[in-house]
């Protein structure tokens, strides 16, 4: 998860990566409207690589904790809410 976002708020700088990352603006405030679009992959193979997993698992967690942001807050923030988001997830 960090890793995921270290590249979205280009801590990491890579270009390539980025572009991999498909993000969805929401014309308003909805429910249940993932901010990750997980990309359409054709094998088992792709669809179990990492950048593709930690897009997957974010919208999962983000389910789960709502105020769990990428964008916004400290490094030291987002471990705790991913940290009480995945013992909630997988409790």
């Amino acid at each position: 998860m960090f890793l995921l976002r270290d590249i979205l708020r280009g801590n990491l700088d890579s270009p390539y990566l980025l572009g991999e990352i498909g993000l969805r603006a929401p014309i308003r405030h909805g429910r249940g409207r993932a901010v990750l679009a997980v990309p359409f992959t054709r094998t088992t193979q792709a669809w179990y690589a990492p950048l593709v997993t930690m897009i997957r698992e974010y919208n999962a967690l983000t389910e789960v904790q709502p105020d769990l942001d990428v964008f916004h807050g400290t490094r030291v923030q987002f471990g705790e809410l991913v940290g009480g988001a995945l013992d909630t997830l997988y409790s």
